[in-house]
């Protein structure tokens, strides 16, 4: 497997009392390959529409991680998700479903080197909601049977 983090963003609901930039968001994500650390900062890479400009990489910096068991949140042991693992990510502000999670500078460079090589963000292909087959609309025949 590969060091370098790549995780998805696959769900973003607002749980009351959960959240730690007090909105209550909480982003639920899967490890694809490296490893995701509580408290570190990340790079948000969101994918492009059709015949868009890609955005720049945003940053932003995960405020607590949770394991998700049987319906209940409880705090990752360690505060650290690998590999193949999904977690639940609190104090992430501007994530979106379908974003993919990269560390910042991760491109293979060695740390306090000066590297030559540009770095290439990898942006996963996200989460696409497929179009209904039917459509069904029920109407009462008078407001009584409403």
């Amino acid at each position: 497997l590969n060091s370098s983090l790549l995780a998805l963003a696959f769900k973003v609901v607002h749980m009351k009392g959960r959240g730690g930039s007090g909105d209550g968001r909480v982003v639920f994500a899967r490890v694809y390959s490296g490893s995701l650390r509580d408290r570190e900062t990340i790079q948000v890479v969101s994918p492009p529409s059709p015949g868009e400009i890609p955005e720049r990489p945003r940053e932003e910096r995960i405020g607590g991680m949770l394991e998700l068991a049987g319906g209940r949140f409880d705090n990752i042991e360690g505060g650290e998700c690998k590999s193949g693992e999904v977690c639940a990510l609190v104090g992430l502000k501007t994530v979106v479903t379908g974003d993919t999670i990269v560390l910042p500078g991760d491109s293979g460079a060695s740390k306090g080197k000066k590297s030559k090589r540009t770095q290439h963000l990898v942006c996963l292909a996200g989460v696409e909601s497929p179009k209904p087959v039917i459509t069904v609309r029920l109407e009462a025949e008078s407001s009584s049977e409403q």
